[in-house]
């Protein structure tokens, strides 16, 4: 029987945020039930089950199992963070209970070939700290708590900056951290960026680098999603003229920008298939 060098038997698990779980690509339906939201914003209650199945046919994802042949698990909530991804992980692999909003089906570590985590913006990771006896949990990308955090950082003779870049390293660790466990269990782990904090730390660590994605387009590399649709607008869904006429006032990656990342992850697996 004639086998296909391109058949991956096990599944890919994609962690990730808004841009893994395919934000704004059932704009590309035309369907007759679009609604369009406020800008930049995100209405479950616009979004049908049918809308939700369209993206997901555009999303990287879908289209990395599907060049080769195998099954793509994606998380069920709409956005997050690595701290979300890591919960989202132990989910898949029933290793805690709830978190229901997440996954809800369960998997075996042998039946799984990759883990490919898209990572977010480190300021969406929470810190929590002690203050007077009082125990708080922090997340920069929220202006709440922001009185109690500054005298934390007083009382520590820290900046905010200093204590941010530690922040990342933190969340750059866990994520390396989670990679060694799963691969402890026999299953491959890559990763991209979308923003570029985390990649001084990737160039700094071997472990990491041997598993982090470069994003090739046009013949360049870009170490991040948002080098990429800086450099190239029309890879953002709102300013996507080839495919709308009005264009939606969403600034998630557009199709295009879903391919040129599947085809980033695609040439890294053949890559590295015999390497880690």
């Amino acid at each position: 029987m004639k086998t296909n060098s391109n058949k991956i038997s096990k599944g890919i698990v994609f962690g990730g945020c808004s841009f893994t779980w395919g934000q704004g690509l059932y704009y590309y339906s035309n369907l007759p039930t679009l609604k369009e939201p406020a800008p930049d914003d995100y209405d479950g209650l616009l979004v049908t089950d049918a809308h939700r199945r369209y993206g997901a046919t555009l999303r990287y994802p879908r289209l990395v199992a599907n060049h080769f042949n195998t099954f793509e698990v994606c998380m069920l909530q709409n956005g997050g963070s690595e701290e979300t991804t890591f919960q989202y992980l132990k989910r898949v692999f029933g290793l805690i209970d709830g978190y229901d909003h997440l996954f809800t089906d369960t998997l075996s570590f042998n039946e799984i070939g990759y883990i490919i985590v898209q990572t977010s913006q480190p300021d969406r990771n929470s810190f929590t700290y002690t203050l007077d006896d009082v125990e708080y949990n922090y997340t920069p990308y929220s202006l709440k708590k922001q009185e109690e955090f500054s005298k934390w950082l007083k009382y520590k003779n820290l900046d905010f900056d200093k204590w941010y870049s530690n922040h990342v390293k933190n969340v750059f660790n866990q994520l390396k951290d989670t990679f060694s466990f799963y691969e402890s269990k026999g299953i491959k782990t890559l990763f991209l960026n979308w923003e570029n904090d985390y990649h001084p730390l990737v160039e700094s660590d071997s472990f990491m680098s041997q598993r982090f994605i470069p994003l090739h387009y046009k013949g360049k590399t870009y170490n991040s999603i948002r080098d990429l649709t800086d450099e190239n607008e029309n890879l953002v869904i709102y300013n996507d003229l080839e495919h709308f006429s009005i264009t939606p006032k969403d600034h998630h990656p557009s199709k295009e920008c879903n391919q040129v990342m599947a085809s980033s992850i695609i040439d890294k697996i053949n890559t590295v298939k015999t390497l880690i």
